[in-house]
């Protein structure tokens, strides 16, 4: 048997072993922890900061997108504006039944229409413009009347000029008036686009 010095040493030695491999039993499970959840919590910590960001955008989105279906909503109305413009440009001049739908107007407005003149082409990138020249007379309520008729034409056109000259001996006003009628072949206009 052993003696009592060499039990108690070995005894002593046996908790010594214990301890230091319990101490390293600790120290390997912090370095497992560390190691671990140390990139755990520093990706937390950059998914933290990306939600916050994300956060702050979909903030800021709510008026973008409200000023985006704004875009759209003027953009589709363009859209049905230029068709309907589109659709009020003949592919020829047809001049002669313009004059005849002018004719009609000025005596529904009983206003006289002395002259009727096609004057130059002047061609544009997409279409080609026809001046025509009108020569009326009439009294002022009339020719009021006469140039409701002629804003509300299905034709596109735009007046380029008008001259009332009133005298003060009369009550009919002689009007001249110049404006250019629009023509294009369909495929030279531009096309309603989808979107």
């Amino acid at each position: 048997m052993l003696s009592h010095s060499t039990t108690r040493t070995v005894q002593q030695l046996g908790w010594g072993l214990h301890f230091t491999a319990f101490l390293s039993v600790c120290g390997g499970v912090a370095a497992v922890v560390c190691l671990l959840f140390s990139p755990i919590a520093d990706e937390r910590e950059q998914l933290s900061l990306r939600h916050e960001k994300a956060s702050k955008l979909l903030a800021a989105d709510g008026p973008t997108r409200d000023i985006n279906t704004n875009r759209q909503h003027q953009l589709a109305n363009l859209q049905g504006e230029l068709t309907t413009a589109v659709e009020r440009v003949p592919e020829t001049a047809n001049d002669a039944e313009f004059l005849a739908q002018v004719a009609e107007m000025a005596r529904e407005s009983e206003v006289s229409l002395s002259q009727f003149r096609s004057g130059a082409e002047f061609q544009q990138a997409s279409h080609t413009e026809l001046e025509i020249k009108l020569s009326a007379r009439g009294t002022y309520p009339r020719i009021c009347r006469f140039m409701d008729a002629l804003q509300s034409h299905s034709r596109l056109y735009k007046v380029t000029s008008l001259s009332l000259i009133k005298t003060a001996t009369e009550d009919v006003i002689p009007v001249e008036l110049t404006l250019r009628i629009f023509f294009a072949p369909k495929n030279s206009l531009p096309e309603k686009t989808h979107g």
